[in-house]
């Protein structure tokens, strides 16, 4: 059985749910703050169905049962509760991300923003991917992670990159359906006209466009 190791990271996005494997990150998502108060912050239960709930969504599409999902305590990195303590990587990959993830969303504040990309790197576990989603859409995300910051690509270019040129409706949906927005960075996709199209990561498209604006001006 694979283990998902998940944390929340206080962010300037809110309060960020991070998963990885002992490969990498294989999710990323806002937290709404109805379930940061009443599950996380104040009470501090880690019992069954306090995982959040977009991670228990993931779960059930990657066919991961739910104690598979371990929750790691933020300061000693290890498991809360009876969860089996992370592999070394994990606590590894997992600490490196919520530093990486926190100071990329820290920019959006900021006036003066690195000109490195902070993500790039990061190590994503594509063998977990692969084995739970659809060839095309491991296609598109690897094509997504090839985009510069600082740059946008449309649909149709994302679909010609991945292989798919003439699938750009199954290329949006897959873009949609991406696991780890930021890391995979699908905000960097507009449509041909230059407008904003979809983003499912919370927030929607007033994010996409702060995200967009911080990377420009790096």
């Amino acid at each position: 059985m694979t283990n998902i190791f998940w944390r929340l990271q206080p962010s300037s996005l809110g309060s960020l749910c991070i998963a990885v494997t002992r490969y990498g990150v294989v999710f990323v998502t806002a937290v709404t703050a109805t379930e940061t108060k009443s599950k996380y912050f104040l009470n501090k239960q880690k019992e069954a169905g306090s995982v959040p709930a977009a991670l228990q969504r993931a779960a059930k599409q990657w066919n991961v049962a739910p104690d598979a999902l371990v929750y790691v305590d933020a300061d000693s990195d290890v498991a809360d509760g009876d969860g089996p303590s992370p592999p070394s990587e994990s606590a590894a990959i997992l600490q490196t991300a919520c530093a990486r993830i926190h100071q990329f969303a820290s920019y959006m504040d900021s006036q003066h923003v690195s000109s490195n990309d902070v993500l790039l790197g990061l190590p994503i576990d594509w063998t977990f991917l692969a084995e739970h989603s659809s060839p095309l859409k491991l296609d598109v995300w690897r094509v997504l992670v090839t985009i510069p910051r600082g740059k946008v690509w449309d649909y149709s270019r994302v679909a010609k990159e991945a292989g798919h040129p003439t699938a750009v409706r199954a290329v949006a949906s897959a873009i949609g359906q991406n696991f780890a927005p930021l890391v995979i960075p699908c905000h960097r996709v507009l449509r041909k006209d230059g407008s904003m199209g979809g983003f499912s990561f919370p927030g929607g498209i007033a994010v996409k466009k702060r995200l967009l604006q911080m990377e420009i001006r790096r």
